[in-house]
Protein backbone atom coordinates (compact mmCIF):
# COMPACT_ATOMS: atom_id res chain seq x y z
CA UNK A 1 0.00 0.00 0.00
CA UNK A 2 1.27 3.50 -0.92
CA UNK A 3 1.96 5.55 2.20
CA UNK A 4 0.35 8.97 2.48
CA UNK A 5 2.92 11.68 1.69
CA UNK A 6 2.36 13.36 5.05
CA UNK A 7 3.04 10.08 6.79
CA UNK A 8 6.40 9.96 5.06
CA UNK A 9 6.98 13.57 6.01
CA UNK A 10 6.29 12.69 9.63
CA UNK A 11 8.60 9.73 9.41
CA UNK A 12 11.34 12.10 8.32
CA UNK A 13 10.56 14.94 10.69
CA UNK A 14 10.00 12.78 13.78
CA UNK A 15 13.03 10.56 13.39
CA UNK A 16 15.16 12.58 15.76
CA UNK A 17 18.05 14.84 14.87
CA UNK A 18 19.17 14.51 11.24
CA UNK A 19 22.20 12.34 10.67
CA UNK A 20 25.41 14.01 9.55
CA UNK A 21 25.21 14.56 5.81
CA UNK A 22 27.37 12.20 3.74
CA UNK A 23 29.40 13.45 0.81
CA UNK A 24 27.15 11.86 -1.81
CA UNK A 25 23.37 11.44 -1.91
CA UNK A 26 23.86 7.97 -3.38
CA UNK A 27 25.73 6.88 -0.24
CA UNK A 28 22.56 7.24 1.87
CA UNK A 29 20.63 4.08 2.65
CA UNK A 30 18.02 5.59 5.03
CA UNK A 31 15.45 8.41 4.62
CA UNK A 32 16.94 10.38 7.54
CA UNK A 33 20.32 10.40 5.80
CA UNK A 34 18.81 11.64 2.55
CA UNK A 35 16.98 14.35 4.47
CA UNK A 36 20.23 15.46 6.07
CA UNK A 37 21.94 15.56 2.67
CA UNK A 38 19.33 17.69 0.90
CA UNK A 39 19.08 20.09 3.84
CA UNK A 40 22.86 20.47 3.95
CA UNK A 41 23.28 21.08 0.21
CA UNK A 42 20.21 23.02 -0.90
CA UNK A 43 21.56 26.48 -0.05
CA UNK A 44 24.73 26.10 -2.14
CA UNK A 45 23.60 23.63 -4.82
CA UNK A 46 19.83 23.75 -5.43
CA UNK A 47 20.18 22.39 -8.96
CA UNK A 48 22.16 19.40 -7.69
CA UNK A 49 19.54 18.71 -5.00
CA UNK A 50 16.78 18.91 -7.60
CA UNK A 51 18.61 16.41 -9.83
CA UNK A 52 19.07 13.94 -6.96
CA UNK A 53 15.44 14.20 -5.89
CA UNK A 54 14.28 13.71 -9.47
CA UNK A 55 16.12 10.40 -9.52
CA UNK A 56 14.79 9.20 -6.15
CA UNK A 57 12.99 5.90 -6.66
CA UNK A 58 10.28 6.41 -4.01
CA UNK A 59 7.86 9.20 -5.10
CA UNK A 60 6.40 9.41 -1.61
CA UNK A 61 9.79 10.10 -0.03
CA UNK A 62 10.55 12.57 -2.83
CA UNK A 63 7.37 14.47 -2.04
CA UNK A 64 8.15 14.49 1.67
CA UNK A 65 11.65 15.88 1.08
CA UNK A 66 10.44 18.51 -1.36
CA UNK A 67 7.79 19.73 1.08
CA UNK A 68 10.33 19.88 3.88
CA UNK A 69 12.58 22.04 1.72
CA UNK A 70 9.70 24.21 0.53
CA UNK A 71 8.71 25.03 4.10
CA UNK A 72 12.34 25.72 5.02
CA UNK A 73 13.00 27.88 1.93
CA UNK A 74 9.70 29.43 0.78
CA UNK A 75 9.93 31.33 -2.45
CA UNK A 76 13.02 29.43 -3.63
CA UNK A 77 11.83 25.93 -4.47
CA UNK A 78 9.91 26.37 -7.72
CA UNK A 79 12.05 23.85 -9.58
CA UNK A 80 11.44 21.28 -6.85
CA UNK A 81 7.68 21.74 -7.09
CA UNK A 82 7.93 20.63 -10.73
CA UNK A 83 9.03 17.21 -9.48
CA UNK A 84 5.66 16.60 -7.82
CA UNK A 85 2.12 15.95 -8.96
CA UNK A 86 -1.32 16.33 -7.41
CA UNK A 87 -1.90 17.83 -3.95
CA UNK A 88 1.80 17.74 -3.09
CA UNK A 89 2.65 19.91 -6.08
CA UNK A 90 -0.18 22.29 -5.21
CA UNK A 91 1.04 22.62 -1.63
CA UNK A 92 4.63 23.18 -2.80
CA UNK A 93 3.64 25.89 -5.29
CA UNK A 94 1.39 27.55 -2.74
CA UNK A 95 4.34 27.90 -0.37
CA UNK A 96 6.74 28.92 -3.15
CA UNK A 97 4.38 31.73 -4.20
CA UNK A 98 4.60 33.31 -0.73
CA UNK A 99 8.20 34.52 -0.36
CA UNK A 100 7.34 36.50 2.79
CA UNK A 101 7.60 33.17 4.60
CA UNK A 102 11.36 33.18 4.13
CA UNK A 103 11.75 36.21 6.38
CA UNK A 104 12.48 35.51 10.02
CA UNK A 105 9.60 36.48 12.31
CA UNK A 106 11.92 38.56 14.47
CA UNK A 107 12.92 40.58 11.38
CA UNK A 108 9.27 41.17 10.53
CA UNK A 109 8.54 42.25 14.10
CA UNK A 110 11.47 44.67 13.96
CA UNK A 111 10.10 46.16 10.73
CA UNK A 112 6.67 46.49 12.31
CA UNK A 113 8.14 48.29 15.32
CA UNK A 114 10.35 50.61 13.27
CA UNK A 115 9.43 54.23 13.86
CA UNK A 116 8.57 56.65 11.11
CA UNK A 117 5.52 58.24 9.54
CA UNK A 118 3.22 55.69 7.86
CA UNK A 119 3.11 56.24 4.12
CA UNK A 120 1.72 53.26 2.24
CA UNK A 121 -1.39 51.26 2.97
CA UNK A 122 0.59 48.45 4.61
CA UNK A 123 2.24 50.93 6.96
CA UNK A 124 -1.12 52.23 8.13
CA UNK A 125 -2.46 48.71 8.68
CA UNK A 126 0.65 47.81 10.66
CA UNK A 127 0.18 50.77 12.99
CA UNK A 128 -3.61 50.65 13.30
CA UNK A 129 -5.18 49.49 16.57
CA UNK A 130 -7.08 46.59 15.04
CA UNK A 131 -8.11 43.94 17.60
CA UNK A 132 -7.80 40.20 17.15
CA UNK A 133 -11.49 39.17 17.46
CA UNK A 134 -10.49 35.76 18.80
CA UNK A 135 -7.97 36.91 21.39
CA UNK A 136 -8.74 35.10 24.64
CA UNK A 137 -11.54 33.05 23.09
CA UNK A 138 -11.74 29.36 23.98
CA UNK A 139 -12.30 27.46 20.75
CA UNK A 140 -12.81 23.77 20.25
CA UNK A 141 -10.15 22.38 17.97
CA UNK A 142 -11.77 20.57 15.04
CA UNK A 143 -10.83 17.05 14.13
CA UNK A 144 -7.48 17.21 12.34
CA UNK A 145 -6.99 14.10 10.21
CA UNK A 146 -3.22 14.30 10.42
CA UNK A 147 -1.30 11.06 9.76
CA UNK A 148 -0.03 9.51 12.95
CA UNK A 149 -2.06 11.97 15.01
CA UNK A 150 0.78 14.50 14.88
CA UNK A 151 -0.37 17.98 13.86
CA UNK A 152 1.58 19.52 10.99
CA UNK A 153 1.17 22.98 9.51
CA UNK A 154 0.14 21.50 6.17
CA UNK A 155 -2.55 19.33 7.70
CA UNK A 156 -4.02 22.00 9.98
CA UNK A 157 -3.96 24.61 7.21
CA UNK A 158 -5.97 22.39 4.87
CA UNK A 159 -8.64 21.97 7.55
CA UNK A 160 -8.63 25.73 8.23
CA UNK A 161 -8.96 26.62 4.55
CA UNK A 162 -11.88 24.26 4.10
CA UNK A 163 -13.60 25.82 7.13
CA UNK A 164 -12.94 29.37 5.92
CA UNK A 165 -14.37 28.65 2.49
CA UNK A 166 -17.48 27.25 4.18
CA UNK A 167 -17.84 30.35 6.41
CA UNK A 168 -16.93 28.46 9.59
CA UNK A 169 -14.64 31.19 10.86
CA UNK A 170 -14.18 29.93 14.45
CA UNK A 171 -13.25 26.50 13.18
CA UNK A 172 -10.64 27.98 10.85
CA UNK A 173 -9.04 29.90 13.71
CA UNK A 174 -9.10 26.87 16.00
CA UNK A 175 -7.40 24.71 13.35
CA UNK A 176 -4.67 27.31 12.86
CA UNK A 177 -4.15 27.63 16.60
CA UNK A 178 -3.27 23.94 16.67
CA UNK A 179 -0.07 24.71 14.72
CA UNK A 180 2.81 24.98 17.18
CA UNK A 181 5.27 27.05 15.11
CA UNK A 182 4.33 30.74 15.22
CA UNK A 183 5.29 31.42 11.60
CA UNK A 184 3.13 28.65 10.20
CA UNK A 185 0.29 29.38 12.63
CA UNK A 186 0.15 32.99 11.45
CA UNK A 187 0.54 31.91 7.83
CA UNK A 188 -2.40 29.55 8.32
CA UNK A 189 -4.53 32.51 9.44
CA UNK A 190 -3.23 34.58 6.51
CA UNK A 191 -4.27 31.90 4.04
CA UNK A 192 -7.58 31.40 5.81
CA UNK A 193 -8.35 35.10 5.34
CA UNK A 194 -7.72 34.76 1.62
CA UNK A 195 -9.92 31.67 1.44
CA UNK A 196 -12.64 33.39 3.45
CA UNK A 197 -12.81 36.22 0.92
CA UNK A 198 -12.29 34.19 -2.23
CA UNK A 199 -13.48 30.60 -1.76
CA UNK A 200 -12.53 29.59 -5.29
CA UNK A 201 -14.37 27.19 -7.53
CA UNK A 202 -17.86 28.51 -8.23
CA UNK A 203 -17.62 30.93 -5.32
CA UNK A 204 -16.62 34.57 -5.70
CA UNK A 205 -15.82 37.34 -3.24
CA UNK A 206 -19.00 38.86 -1.81
CA UNK A 207 -19.62 41.80 0.51
CA UNK A 208 -20.61 39.45 3.33
CA UNK A 209 -17.20 37.75 3.17
CA UNK A 210 -15.06 40.90 3.39
CA UNK A 211 -15.49 41.59 7.13
CA UNK A 212 -14.74 38.03 8.30
CA UNK A 213 -11.71 37.91 6.01
CA UNK A 214 -10.43 41.11 7.62
CA UNK A 215 -11.03 39.60 11.06
CA UNK A 216 -8.81 36.67 10.12
CA UNK A 217 -6.14 39.08 8.86
CA UNK A 218 -6.32 40.89 12.19
CA UNK A 219 -5.46 37.59 13.88
CA UNK A 220 -2.52 36.88 11.55
CA UNK A 221 0.20 38.47 13.72
CA UNK A 222 3.17 39.87 11.83
CA UNK A 223 1.51 38.96 8.52
CA UNK A 224 -1.45 41.24 9.22
CA UNK A 225 -0.42 44.08 6.91
CA UNK A 226 0.49 41.73 4.07
CA UNK A 227 -2.80 39.96 4.56
CA UNK A 228 -4.76 43.19 4.17
CA UNK A 229 -2.68 44.00 1.11
CA UNK A 230 -3.71 40.69 -0.47
CA UNK A 231 -7.37 41.30 0.37
CA UNK A 232 -7.25 44.73 -1.28
CA UNK A 233 -5.80 43.18 -4.44
CA UNK A 234 -8.41 40.42 -4.50
CA UNK A 235 -11.24 42.95 -4.18
CA UNK A 236 -9.72 45.23 -6.84
CA UNK A 237 -9.54 42.31 -9.25
CA UNK A 238 -13.34 42.03 -9.11
CA UNK A 239 -13.70 45.44 -10.80
CA UNK A 240 -15.31 45.31 -14.24
CA UNK A 241 -13.41 46.48 -17.30
CA UNK A 242 -14.39 49.98 -18.37
CA UNK A 243 -15.11 48.89 -21.95
CA UNK A 244 -17.92 46.58 -20.85
CA UNK A 245 -19.09 47.80 -17.43
CA UNK A 246 -22.68 48.77 -16.72
CA UNK A 247 -23.89 51.03 -13.94
CA UNK A 248 -25.05 47.98 -11.98
CA UNK A 249 -21.56 46.46 -12.32
CA UNK A 250 -20.05 49.51 -10.65
CA UNK A 251 -22.73 49.51 -7.96
CA UNK A 252 -21.99 45.87 -7.16
CA UNK A 253 -18.24 46.48 -7.05
CA UNK A 254 -18.69 49.56 -4.87
CA UNK A 255 -20.62 47.42 -2.39
CA UNK A 256 -17.66 45.07 -2.15
CA UNK A 257 -15.25 47.97 -1.51
CA UNK A 258 -17.56 49.66 0.98
CA UNK A 259 -17.99 46.44 2.97
CA UNK A 260 -14.32 46.64 3.92
CA UNK A 261 -14.62 50.29 4.87
CA UNK A 262 -17.70 49.59 6.99
CA UNK A 263 -15.78 46.89 8.84
CA UNK A 264 -12.80 49.16 9.56
CA UNK A 265 -14.75 52.33 10.36
CA UNK A 266 -15.41 51.56 14.08
CA UNK A 267 -11.72 50.84 14.68
CA UNK A 268 -9.98 53.40 12.45
CA UNK A 269 -12.01 55.76 10.22
CA UNK A 270 -8.92 57.03 8.39
CA UNK A 271 -7.86 53.48 7.57
CA UNK A 272 -11.39 52.77 6.32
CA UNK A 273 -11.08 55.58 3.78
CA UNK A 274 -7.55 54.54 2.88
CA UNK A 275 -8.83 51.00 2.19
CA UNK A 276 -11.33 52.44 -0.29
CA UNK A 277 -8.66 54.52 -2.02
CA UNK A 278 -6.22 51.60 -2.10
CA UNK A 279 -8.75 49.33 -3.80
CA UNK A 280 -9.98 51.99 -6.22
CA UNK A 281 -6.41 52.91 -7.22
CA UNK A 282 -5.71 49.33 -8.26
CA UNK A 283 -9.18 48.85 -9.76
CA UNK A 284 -8.81 51.99 -11.88
CA UNK A 285 -5.49 50.73 -13.21
CA UNK A 286 -6.95 47.32 -14.01
CA UNK A 287 -10.17 48.68 -15.46
CA UNK A 288 -8.95 51.64 -17.54
CA UNK A 289 -5.25 51.29 -18.35
CA UNK A 290 -5.63 48.82 -21.21
CA UNK A 291 -9.07 49.43 -22.71
CA UNK A 292 -9.62 51.43 -25.90
CA UNK A 293 -13.26 52.42 -25.40
CA UNK A 294 -15.59 53.34 -22.53
CA UNK A 295 -19.15 52.17 -22.10
CA UNK A 296 -19.99 55.48 -20.49
CA UNK A 297 -21.45 53.92 -17.35
CA UNK A 298 -21.12 56.44 -14.50
CA UNK A 299 -18.52 55.59 -11.90
CA UNK A 300 -18.60 56.38 -8.16
CA UNK A 301 -17.19 59.67 -6.90
CA UNK A 302 -14.48 57.84 -4.92
CA UNK A 303 -13.04 56.47 -8.14
CA UNK A 304 -12.48 59.85 -9.81
CA UNK A 305 -9.03 60.78 -8.38
CA UNK A 306 -7.74 57.34 -9.33
CA UNK A 307 -9.35 57.43 -12.74
CA UNK A 308 -7.68 60.84 -13.18
CA UNK A 309 -4.27 59.27 -12.50
CA UNK A 310 -4.79 56.50 -15.06
CA UNK A 311 -6.21 58.81 -17.73
CA UNK A 312 -3.21 61.11 -17.27
CA UNK A 313 -0.83 58.28 -18.12
CA UNK A 314 -2.91 57.37 -21.16
CA UNK A 315 -2.83 60.97 -22.41
CA UNK A 316 0.85 61.66 -21.72
CA UNK A 317 1.84 58.38 -23.32
CA UNK A 318 0.09 59.37 -26.56
CA UNK A 319 0.91 63.10 -26.50
CA UNK A 320 3.09 64.45 -29.34
CA UNK A 321 6.26 66.36 -28.63
CA UNK A 322 5.39 69.98 -28.14
CA UNK A 323 2.19 69.30 -26.21
CA UNK A 324 1.91 71.45 -23.11
CA UNK A 325 0.63 70.75 -19.63
CA UNK A 326 -2.23 73.16 -20.29
CA UNK A 327 -3.29 71.31 -23.43
CA UNK A 328 -3.08 67.96 -21.68
CA UNK A 329 -5.05 69.29 -18.74
CA UNK A 330 -7.86 70.30 -21.11
CA UNK A 331 -7.78 66.84 -22.69
CA UNK A 332 -7.82 65.21 -19.26
CA UNK A 333 -10.82 67.27 -18.19
CA UNK A 334 -12.65 66.24 -21.37
CA UNK A 335 -11.83 62.56 -20.88
CA UNK A 336 -13.01 62.63 -17.28
CA UNK A 337 -16.20 64.46 -18.26
CA UNK A 338 -16.96 61.61 -20.65
CA UNK A 339 -16.19 58.70 -18.35
CA UNK A 340 -18.17 59.54 -15.21
CA UNK A 341 -21.07 61.29 -16.93
CA UNK A 342 -22.27 58.31 -18.89
CA UNK A 343 -21.25 59.31 -22.41
CA UNK A 344 -19.42 56.58 -24.35
CA UNK A 345 -16.07 57.64 -25.78
CA UNK A 346 -12.80 56.41 -27.23
CA UNK A 347 -9.46 56.47 -25.44
CA UNK A 348 -7.28 55.50 -28.38
CA UNK A 349 -4.55 52.82 -28.30
CA UNK A 350 -3.85 51.41 -24.87
CA UNK A 351 -0.36 50.90 -23.50
CA UNK A 352 0.31 50.35 -19.82
CA UNK A 353 3.90 51.32 -18.93
CA UNK A 354 5.82 49.74 -16.08
CA UNK A 355 5.62 51.84 -12.95
CA UNK A 356 8.40 53.81 -11.30
CA UNK A 357 8.54 54.82 -7.66
CA UNK A 358 8.76 58.60 -8.01
CA UNK A 359 8.49 59.41 -4.31
CA UNK A 360 11.00 57.06 -2.68
CA UNK A 361 11.72 59.20 0.37
CA UNK A 362 9.71 61.56 2.56
CA UNK A 363 11.22 64.86 3.65
CA UNK A 364 10.06 66.46 6.92
CA UNK A 365 8.51 69.32 4.93
CA UNK A 366 6.42 66.80 2.98
CA UNK A 367 4.82 65.07 5.95
CA UNK A 368 1.68 67.21 5.73
CA UNK A 369 1.18 66.77 1.97
CA UNK A 370 -2.14 64.95 1.35
CA UNK A 371 -1.55 61.68 -0.45
CA UNK A 372 -3.41 58.91 -2.25
CA UNK A 373 -2.42 55.40 -3.28
CA UNK A 374 -1.10 55.56 -6.83
CA UNK A 375 -1.84 52.98 -9.50
CA UNK A 376 -0.70 49.50 -8.49
CA UNK A 377 1.23 50.23 -5.32
CA UNK A 378 2.82 53.64 -5.20
CA UNK A 379 1.96 56.96 -3.63
CA UNK A 380 1.15 60.35 -5.10
CA UNK A 381 0.27 63.79 -3.82
CA UNK A 382 -3.41 64.74 -3.94
CA UNK A 383 -5.07 68.16 -4.11
CA UNK A 384 -8.69 68.94 -3.30
CA UNK A 385 -8.93 71.16 -6.39
CA UNK A 386 -9.61 68.75 -9.33
CA UNK A 387 -7.74 71.01 -11.74
CA UNK A 388 -4.57 71.09 -9.64
CA UNK A 389 -4.93 67.40 -8.91
CA UNK A 390 -5.11 66.74 -12.64
CA UNK A 391 -1.89 68.65 -13.19
CA UNK A 392 -0.20 66.65 -10.42
CA UNK A 393 -1.32 63.47 -12.18
CA UNK A 394 0.08 64.73 -15.50
CA UNK A 395 3.44 65.54 -13.90
CA UNK A 396 3.50 62.09 -12.28
CA UNK A 397 2.57 60.53 -15.63
CA UNK A 398 5.47 62.35 -17.31
CA UNK A 399 7.77 60.31 -15.08
CA UNK A 400 5.94 57.03 -15.66
CA UNK A 401 5.95 56.81 -19.46
CA UNK A 402 8.93 55.54 -21.38
CA UNK A 403 10.95 57.53 -22.14
CA UNK A 404 10.07 60.08 -19.46
CA UNK A 405 8.60 63.33 -20.80
CA UNK A 406 11.22 65.70 -19.43
CA UNK A 407 9.79 68.49 -21.60
CA UNK A 408 6.60 68.42 -19.52
CA UNK A 409 8.57 68.19 -16.30
CA UNK A 410 10.68 71.18 -17.35
CA UNK A 411 7.45 73.11 -17.94
CA UNK A 412 6.23 72.07 -14.49
CA UNK A 413 9.28 73.64 -12.86
CA UNK A 414 7.98 77.12 -13.67
CA UNK A 415 4.29 76.56 -12.93
CA UNK A 416 2.58 79.11 -10.70
CA UNK A 417 1.21 76.45 -8.33
CA UNK A 418 3.67 75.35 -5.63
CA UNK A 419 2.55 71.72 -5.66
CA UNK A 420 3.18 71.41 -9.41
CA UNK A 421 6.72 72.80 -9.14
CA UNK A 422 7.39 70.51 -6.19
CA UNK A 423 6.08 67.43 -8.02
CA UNK A 424 8.19 68.26 -11.08
CA UNK A 425 11.37 68.53 -8.99
CA UNK A 426 10.60 65.28 -7.17
CA UNK A 427 9.91 63.30 -10.35
CA UNK A 428 12.97 64.72 -12.13
CA UNK A 429 15.11 63.67 -9.18
CA UNK A 430 14.17 60.08 -10.02
CA UNK A 431 13.94 60.01 -13.83
CA UNK A 432 16.74 62.48 -14.63
CA UNK A 433 19.55 61.57 -12.20
CA UNK A 434 22.14 62.89 -14.64
CA UNK A 435 20.71 66.38 -14.36
CA UNK A 436 20.02 67.00 -18.06
CA UNK A 437 17.19 69.28 -16.95
CA UNK A 438 18.57 72.20 -14.96
CA UNK A 439 16.84 72.77 -11.65
CA UNK A 440 16.43 76.26 -10.20
CA UNK A 441 18.61 77.05 -7.22
CA UNK A 442 15.89 78.69 -5.13
CA UNK A 443 12.13 78.73 -4.79
CA UNK A 444 9.85 80.86 -2.60
CA UNK A 445 7.97 77.79 -1.39
CA UNK A 446 9.57 75.96 1.57
CA UNK A 447 8.10 72.71 0.20
CA UNK A 448 9.75 73.15 -3.19
CA UNK A 449 13.00 74.46 -1.70
CA UNK A 450 13.36 71.42 0.54
CA UNK A 451 13.02 69.10 -2.45
CA UNK A 452 15.47 71.21 -4.49
CA UNK A 453 18.02 70.93 -1.70
CA UNK A 454 17.51 67.16 -1.55
CA UNK A 455 17.86 66.81 -5.32
CA UNK A 456 21.23 68.54 -5.55
CA UNK A 457 24.31 66.30 -5.39
CA UNK A 458 26.58 66.81 -2.39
Amino acid sequence: MRRAPLAALLALSCSGAPEPAPRAFADCTEPACRRAWVEAHFEEAPDRVAAELAGLADPVEREALVLLLSEAHPGRTGQLCDLLEGPGAQRCRAIDSRPHLEADLSDLRAQAEAKGPPRLFMDHVREAALPDPWEGARLEVPRLPCPGGVVTAACATEVALEAARARRWDEAVAACRAVEAAKWRQECLFQSAEAALNPGGAGRPTASRVGPAMDLCQAAGVYRSRCFQHLSLTVAQQAPLADRASESDWTSFSGLVDAGADHLEPHDPSLARLWQDKVWAKAAWLGWSRVETLTGAPVPELALPHLRAVMAIRLVGAAPQGATLGELQAALDAALARAPAGAPGSLGPAEAPPQRATWPDLLPEEAAVPTLPYLEGGLRAHHADPGIDGLICLVEAAGQVAPPRTDLLREGLSHEVDEIRWAAVRVLEVVDPGGRVSLPSTDPSPLVQARLDAARPD
